[in-house]
């Protein structure tokens, strides 16, 4: 599936913000309109869609979590490992 210029937009802005744990909320609702938890839900929509490669997503799940149903493995394939998510300890 070729990768669509959606998710070129949210996979580079997510990488560019990633070293600083994530966009502000205020950055990210001026690019793409929406608030970061939405930012993140489309962000791994893109991923579980294929448009997004794992790879990418690799490097920007410290900033933007995977949601719970990622952290055993790509929705997917389940032949991927799961993309590293930070434990913060809240359960």
């Amino acid at each position: 599936m070729p990768f669509t210029a959606e998710a070129e937009d949210f996979a580079e802005f997510a990488r560019r913000w990633a070293p600083y744990g994530g966009a502000s909320g205020e950055e990210t609702f001026l690019r793409f309109g929406m608030n970061t938890s939405r930012f993140s839900e489309r962000l791994w929509q893109l991923v579980g869609e294929g448009q997004i490669s794992n790879e990418t997503a690799e490097q920007f799940a410290d900033a933007y979590p995977a949601p719970p149903e990622w952290r055993n493995g790509n929705p997917r394939d389940e032949s991927v490992s799961a993309v590293p998510v930070a434990d913060n300890g809240s359960r």
